[in-house]
């Protein structure tokens, strides 16, 4: 069997900077490699990039893939956000050349016709497969899916988050997300896919009520081994946390509405006695600009760290808040488990967190979060760390998941999306 996994923006994490990738993008590669090393399957990696290259890393056949257009797109997005309503742009920083580029954009977007995110890639069109997977709601993912309907071959979506479940995906709306991804578009890639895997229950559930479309649940699978092995090595953190001081945690892209920095500065304010550590990759730049010139004096912030030293990280941590909203599992609840570090969730991953007892939830509360925290020492003792690490291991175990992923790609069959939902 062969796979194409499309992870456009997987390239900073294989190449180690620690740059602009996320959950979706470890979960894509933790699958990839998994799928790699079980007997007759062959799995490519497409990945955006400037140049066509060819490599080879943990048995997997990395692609990368882009045009004129993309780079253009890419170059734009650095220096300004879209916005809903006049001027529609926010500038993140000056850049003369903006203005070229626009320009060059537009042309090439009307020469591309309106309806470019729905046709195949022409730099997908060279990996050949069985089976194709897209992750997440985006222009790429629905590329892939024309891609793969042009070539006549099965494709299965994986959402990414609550988020890709949003009701403004709608047949001819014209919301755009805060991502930039078109309502109209999302709608289209979730009806297109032949397959829709789901992270959670919740998950599948609002599938089914807002899109009428059957999920499988398949979990964030996680290495335990390796995450143990890799975390009893300090040496591969930055000097500046080589101290025996632990640490509160938080980790996530620099974004206002999905991980929501901006409250963990908050927490930190109020917990002035409490030493913070965030790993900040960037994302929005005015928002980074905001934190950055009225930083608290107890946080220590860390633009980015290879995913070589996470294991490090977490294992230095007194424990891991989150203030995300909208996820839709999050890796890094695995990944404090494996290493035995209680969770403080403010409003994500209850059921997980109830399950596994590897944490707690706050109820969307800031003030319960705050007490929480001060309150460590008196419930600490009660953190049961081993059966935490039990549930992620029978649960989000790789091997199994990937078993389980190899057979849901082996054993669907194309037919069946016809008949269950017909359009």
């Amino acid at each position: 069997m062969n796979v194409v996994m499309v992870l456009p923006q997987a390239l900073p994490m294989l190449e180690g900077t620690g740059l602009n990738y996320g959950g979706m993008e470890l979960r894509g590669w933790t699958l990839a490699r998994g799928l790699a090393g079980l007997d007759g399957v062959f799995v490519r990696v497409l990945v955006r990039g400037d140049e066509s290259t060819t490599i080879r890393r943990d048995g997997v056949e990395i692609l990368t893939f882009g045009t004129e257009l993309e780079c253009l797109r890419d170059r734009i997005l650095n220096v300004v956000d879209r916005r809903e309503g006049f001027p529609w742009v926010r500038v993140k920083r000056f850049e003369p050349r903006v203005v070229g580029w626009l320009w060059r954009w537009r042309a090439l977007k009307r020469r591309a016709g309106s309806e470019l995110e729905k046709q195949p890639h022409a730099g997908m069109l060279r990996a050949e497969a069985d089976h194709w997977v897209v992750m997440g709601i985006s222009a790429y993912a629905a590329q892939g899916i024309a891609t793969a309907k042009a070539l006549g071959k099965p494709v299965t979506l994986m959402l990414g988050s609550d988020g890709d479940l949003d009701e403004r995906f709608a047949a001819g709306s014209s919301w755009v997300s805060p991502y930039g991804d078109r309502g109209d578009v999302g709608h289209w890639v979730i009806m297109e896919a032949d397959q829709v895997v789901v992270q959670t229950e919740q998950q599948r559930r609002l599938l089914m009520s807002r899109f009428g479309r059957a999920g499988i649940v398949l979990p964030n699978p996680i290495d335990v081994e390796w995450w143990k092995k890799q975390g009893s090595g300090e040496e591969r953190l930055p000097e500046s946390l080589s101290c025996e001081e632990k640490y509160v945690l938080w980790v996530g892209r620099c974004e206002r509405w999905h991980k929501r920095p901006q409250l963990a500065i908050e927490l930190a304010r109020r917990l002035p006695q409490e030493r913070m550590l965030m790993v900040l990759n960037p994302k929005d730049d005015a928002l980074e600009n905001e934190i950055r010139a009225d930083l608290p004096e107890n946080v220590v912030l860390i633009s980015a760290l290879a995913y070589e030293q996470m294991p490090a990280l977490f294992g230095k941590a007194k424990m891991f808040v989150s203030t995300s909203a909208l996820e839709g599992f999050p890796n890094t609840f695995l990944q404090a488990a494996v290493m035995g570090v209680p969770i403080l969730s403010l409003e994500v991953g209850e059921e997980f967190l109830e399950a596994s007892g590897a944490g707690m939830s706050c109820g969307g509360d800031l003030s319960e979060m705050v007490r929480l925290v001060e309150s460590y020492g008196e419930w600490c003792h009660e953190y049961q760390a081993e059966m935490a690490r039990d549930y992620v291991i029978a649960e989000n175990g790789v091997s199994r998941i990937v078993e389980k992923f190899s057979h849901l790609l082996r054993q669907f069959p194309v037919n069946s999306v016809a008949e269950e939902n017909p359009r």
